[in-house]
């Protein structure tokens, strides 16, 4: 791959008490993972991961109101960020039942 221009292609998804990042790892090392809780609020760094799925728990309060999440990654190179950022996705999460 060009390390120039790789950019990850991820997707999201939730369970009742987690969310799911799926990812392709493809011949690099891993990928750091960036949120953002809030509209409007910048991204921030969360994990990297070198086995796909990432997988996270919804820690919201029981009762809260459902949040919207939005992710974005890049891949890495030994411990190098290489390429470009994924396009940012969305997913709205809500506390466990």
């Amino acid at each position: 791959p060009d390390y120039n221009t790789a950019k990850p292609l991820i997707t999201v998804l939730s369970t009742a008490n987690q969310v799911i990042l799926k990812w392709k790892k493809e011949r690099f090392s891993s990928i750091d993972i960036y949120i953002s809780k809030r509209q409007g609020e910048e991204f921030v760094f969360l994990a990297n991961d070198m086995r796909p799925p990432f997988e996270m728990p919804i820690n919201l309060p029981q009762g809260a109101p459902p949040e919207t999440w939005t992710f974005k990654a890049i891949y890495k190179v030994d411990d190098k960020q290489v390429g470009l950022f994924s396009d940012p996705v969305s997913i709205i999460v809500a506390s466990g039942l």
